[in-house]
């Protein structure tokens, strides 16, 4: 009950607070000292969060090192919003009718996980979004994006999908749909050495604006996970127009995030 309240507090702080970070992710959003409360009160749109199917519950964790001290997808993240946004007359931020987007890392088991992630959201079902194919047949406040393991197929055979899908650069195709994977990601390290040291080198900026470029040109929107969580790297994603930017240090971004709107 402790946890609870203090998550509703946070959320209604949250309502007031008229600057959202639009382009902010929060990363591993359940390491934060206080999951949820601090991606809300500082007006983050993404949110991520590592499950595992264990013991027949959605457990929260980034490893399965000790999954059975592990408090509940539920326990951490549906509750506590289902019961804000009642309070708050449906809603998460006043200022902003977009969804918040919850994005599940899926570590082990994707068939399974997802089936069990059905039933768990059936009662908060209704604040989500939820699609017919490529048609939004209910706008919801929250938005669920499934990534890591990705059962794709299973999740498309839905006849109506309760998820979208962070996809891999690979989706930035013009045959896979946009609204079925709106996000593509990968590896910083994959493509990029450079640390946020003075100016990225040339050839590291030719293949940022390359792959911005393809993913936008798709309809997508784009986010890079293990970049160096510093303000040069921010400042060049955020120049250079990536979409999401991973971080695990929201207050500082988010100071920064609107610092630059000045």
């Amino acid at each position: 009950m402790k946890f609870l309240t203090a998550s509703l507090l946070f959320l209604f702080t949250a309502n007031c607070f008229s600057q959202l970070v639009y382009h902010g992710h929060s990363h591993n959003d359940y390491l934060q000292k206080k999951p949820l409360n601090e991606a809300t009160r500082y007006g983050f749109k993404s949110i991520e969060i590592d499950v595992w199917l264990h013991d027949n519950k959605l457990v929260v964790s980034h490893t399965k090192i000790g999954l059975n001290r592990k408090k509940t997808l539920d326990s951490i993240y549906l509750k506590p919003l289902a019961d804000a946004i009642k309070k708050s007359r449906g809603k998460i931020y006043d200022t902003d009718s977009a969804a918040l987007i919850l994005m599940l890392d899926f570590k082990n088991e994707p068939v399974a996980t997802y089936m069990k992630l059905k039933q768990v959201i059936r009662p908060y079902r209704h604040l989500f979004t939820q699609w017919h194919g490529d048609t939004i047949v209910k706008k919801g406040v929250l938005q669920l994006m499934i990534s890591g393991g990705v059962p794709r197929d299973t999740i498309m055979s839905d006849s109506i999908r309760i998820a979208c899908l962070d996809g891999g650069i690979k989706d930035t195709a013009m045959s896979v749909s946009s609204v079925l994977v709106p996000r593509v990601s990968s590896s910083w390290g994959k493509y990029f050495n450079w640390n946020g040291a003075g100016k990225m080198p040339k050839e590291e900026l030719k293949v940022l604006r390359k792959l911005v470029a393809a993913a936008h040109a798709s309809g997508k929107t784009i986010r890079f996970w293990g970049a160096p969580d510093n303000y040069g790297v921010w400042n060049t994603l955020l120049d250079e127009g990536v979409d999401w930017v991973n971080t695990d240090r929201l207050k500082p971004f988010a100071e920064y995030y609107h610092s630059r709107g000045k």
